[in-house]
């Protein structure tokens, strides 16, 4: 999702916050500091995730929807193997739903992202919305 959000960001097809009327570090603490208790994995400071976002902002849009539809394929991957265990586990299914449509997605977008507007459906999952094209 990372990436395809980097991507999008990049072509100017999801708006940033002004940066007078917010701060990303702040939001970054704020959302990562309900797993600041737990000792594996460590919480990555802001800092190397704004180096991150750095080299990752360097590769050009069409490569990152590639990178990301190739993670959304992987993520899929996995859920499925571990779906058998979840035995119909609704959250499973609909994550694996997400990385299909976002799978999906992100290949069109790699081939042609021009001309195209994304929306956010969050119906399935409440924080891994299913991208949609307008």
């Amino acid at each position: 999702m990372f990436k395809l959000l980097v991507a999008a960001k990049k072509e100017g097809k999801i708006l940033s916050p002004s940066p007078d009327f917010d701060n990303e570090a702040v939001r970054y603490d704020h959302r990562f500091a309900a797993f600041g208790g737990l000792l594996t994995p460590p919480l990555a400071p802001y800092s190397q995730y704004k180096d991150v976002l750095g080299l990752t902002e360097e590769i050009n849009a069409k490569d990152l929807y590639l990178i990301a539809s190739r993670d959304f394929a992987q993520a899929r991957q996995v859920l499925e193997s571990v779906q058998q265990a979840c035995d119909g586990d609704t959250d499973t299914k609909n994550l694996i739903t997400v990385c299909k449509t976002n799978l999906i997605v992100s290949s069109v977008l790699a081939k042609d992202s021009q001309n195209r507007t994304l929306t956010f459906d969050f119906s399935l999952h409440p924080s891994f919305p299913i991208i949609k094209l307008s």
